[in-house]
């Protein structure tokens, strides 16, 4: 009867491992993916005819269009 149930402890350590390992490639592949199309967005991005995702140059338009909106006088008011 021992040897039974140590069976059944076993079977069922190695089921929760084999299903932690499988949870890990599952994990470990879908990081693998979303690095390689980010890698390769940003190779792209720095060709000749490429389009770039992020435009400082956009970025700190709307910025300092923003900071023209605000009053230097009210900095101490809240």
């Amino acid at each position: 009867m021992n040897t039974l149930e140590a069976t059944y402890i076993f079977s069922i350590s190695f089921l929760v491992i084999a299903t932690l390992i499988n949870g890990a490639i599952h994990l470990q592949s879908k990081i693998n993916a979303y690095t390689r199309t980010a890698l390769e967005s940003e190779i792209d991005s720095h060709k000749p005819d490429g389009e770039k995702i992020f435009k400082p140059e956009n970025f700190i338009r709307e910025i300092s269009l923003f900071e023209q909106d605000k009053d230097p006088a009210e900095k101490g008011e809240t």
